[in-house]
């Protein structure tokens, strides 16, 4: 309906006016952040000098800097006392900025439910001081106490199964509920709920009965398990509500639906660590993807190029390097579907006496080692473990010592 009336206010305008109209929902709960644009529609615009008044029992967060076409509109704002913002905006080093945007964006709460009333008014100016004849358009968000809100996974792969909540936050002494559940590329497949949950089935759509008793506070209402169906957009909404409390007297409520977005095939992730962590030479290294994985299906190939021109399969290896160096590993993992992820490690091979890594044997080496004496974890977590048995001791200075170089 606020879009209805904005539309036909802004038809009523003549075509050649201009208008700063507040822009935010219809509707929202108790503590619920929403977003207040200051929208615009202006000509050669300088500077700015409005108020913006609203119930005391609205609560602004934040107040930014808007953006009108491709210019950012700097903000000077402050609150006088609760119910009103003073705005200031002037564009000294630009001037005269023309088109479509908003002034500013507003972040704001209600804490306490009933209708909020936004007022806007003030003076806009051109670069030369002259006032600019525009609309001030004004606006109104009705705030509820209760909300049933309809909780469902952002993203899902087609054919797979999404669940799917249906919530009630802050109510009192509800008795009943009837309402329908509308859905679109969706397969029903079947509800729960701790409640008395009743519904029949129809073509996309189901016509819910509960039955709570008398119960309060914030309640999970139901859970449905859907098969997604193509790969797009799948909404499911409430319709038709109708809520009471012990005594038959409705019970209002913010309702929010939700959208999943489908794909064909979600892509796996990969992932992939080693033992030991500091090789030698020669030493055999175990290269391990078992944290790679697949949301919606199995990994079925595991591919490794350990950057030495050797390859590998599966998902755990085993590899040796010949030659000291660093080496770029790459892993790339294929799920049932096809789909591909690929990751790409560093791996250090060094010789093991040379626990700084500069190069040579000597006095610092002995230092790295006593900075964690004594010390226990897996074999070569660390470099001090120069003998890699898991604990740093005289054994590992033993090694330095035998290629000691000064």
């Amino acid at each position: 309906m606020k879009s209805i009336i904005l539309i036909l206010a802004i038809l009523a305008i003549p075509a050649n006016a201009y208008y700063i109209s507040i822009d935010m929902p219809e509707k929202n709960v108790i503590g619920n952040e929403f977003t207040i644009y200051i929208d615009a529609s202006i000509s050669n615009f300088d500077s700015a000098n409005y108020t913006i008044n609203f119930p005391d029992w609205i609560e602004i967060i934040d107040i930014e800097e808007g953006k009108i076409e491709n210019s950012t509109i700097p903000i000077n704002a402050s609150m006088i006392g609760t119910e009103k913002c003073s705005i200031i905006q002037n564009m000294p080093s630009i001037g005269n900025v023309s088109g479509n945007g908003y002034l500013a964006l507003i972040k704001a709460k209600a804490l306490k439910k009933g209708v909020a009333n936004f007022y806007i008014n003030g003076i806009v100016s051109d670069s030369n001081g002259n006032e600019i004849n525009l609309t001030w358009m004004n606006a109104s968000i009705k705030i509820y106490e209760t909300m049933l809100k309809v909780v469902a996974p952002k993203e899902a792969s087609k054919n797979s199964t999404v669940l799917v909540s249906l919530l009630l936050y802050n109510v009192k002494n509800i008795n009943a509920a009837n309402f329908e559940i509308d859905y679109e590329n969706l397969q029903f497949i079947n509800a729960s709920s701790q409640f008395n949950f009743s519904f029949s089935q129809d073509i996309g759509k189901l016509k819910t009965f509960v039955l709570f008793g008398n119960e309060s506070g914030n309640l999970s209402v139901a859970t449905l398990r859907f098969k997604c169906m193509n790969s797009g957009m799948a909404k499911i909404g409430i319709r038709n509500v109708t809520l009471s409390n012990i005594n038959a007297s409705e019970i209002e409520a913010y309702i929010e639906n939700a959208t999943i977005t489908i794909f064909d095939n979600f892509a796996p992730s990969a992932n992939f660590s080693w033992q030991p962590l500091y090789p030698d030479a020669n030493e055999s290294v175990i290269f391990n993807a078992n944290s790679s994985y697949d949301v919606d299906g199995d990994i079925v190939n595991y591919t490794w190029q350990f950057g030495d021109g050797s390859t590998g399969y599966g998902m755990i290896v085993n590899h040796s390097y010949t030659a000291y160096g660093e080496y770029n590993v790459t892993l790339v993992v294929t799920d049932d579907d096809g789909a591909i992820a690929t990751v790409e490690k560093s791996i250090v091979v060094w010789m093991v006496w040379d626990v700084n890594m500069d190069g040579r044997a000597n006095v610092l080496d002995l230092i790295a080692i006593a900075q964690h004496w004594n010390e226990h974890g897996e074999p070569a977590w660390i470099r001090a473990d120069a003998n890699h048995d898991g604990i740093i001791n005289v054994l590992d200075l033993i090694v330095v010592a035998i290629h000691w170089t000064g």
